[in-house]
């Protein structure tokens, strides 16, 4: 009625859908790089995705007549994320403890693991490194060149030693 038609792609041919195949790229990269730069976990995968979608989104391309997805949707230029520039994923940050929420001498704030930035609301998601509990925060003090999950030589990828028996 709207006059869509299905088009359908051969099995295992990922050349027919060129669009849809550059856009699983344009994350899928990101997402990679940031999950061997940081060592990280596999149960931190849907964060690392979401982070990655958060930047592709956030950057400019030439499809879009050098706006980024974001400036297109909203038919305006934006101010640059400054968020997006404050640390790598997977990153060593403190998440701020406040004056009225702690106690007398406590911490003023808790180690925690970078899980990139929510852009709808402009907030940083974490996970505490003690606990293991997420949640959104807008104040860290961030470390970016320490990546806790670095800090455990067990938590390399398997397919990162591979090929470590061929070396002289």
């Amino acid at each position: 009625e709207e006059g869509i038609e299905h088009e359908i792609s051969g099995r295992h041919r990922h050349d027919q859908n060129g669009r849809i195949e550059r856009a699983m790229q344009a994350v899928g990269i990101p997402y990679r790089s940031m999950m061997i730069q940081g060592y990280c976990p596999d149960s931190v995968t849907p964060d690392c995705l979401r982070h990655a979608n958060v930047i592709r989104n956030n950057s400019p391309t030439k499809a879009n007549g050098g706006r980024t997805p974001n400036e297109r949707a909203a038919g305006m230029k934006l101010p640059l994320n400054q968020r997006l520039l404050k640390g790598p994923f997977g990153c060593l940050v403190f998440s701020h403890v406040y004056e009225a929420e702690r106690a007398k001498h406590a911490a003023r704030g808790i180690a925690c693991v970078y899980l990139g930035c929510d852009d709808v609301n402009n907030t940083y998601k974490v996970m505490e490194w003690a606990s293991g509990r997420t949640y959104y925060t807008a104040d860290l003090t961030f470390h970016p060149s320490v990546f806790p999950f670095r800090a455990n030589p067990a938590r390399t990828p398997d397919w990162l030693q591979q090929y470590d028996v061929y070396a002289p």
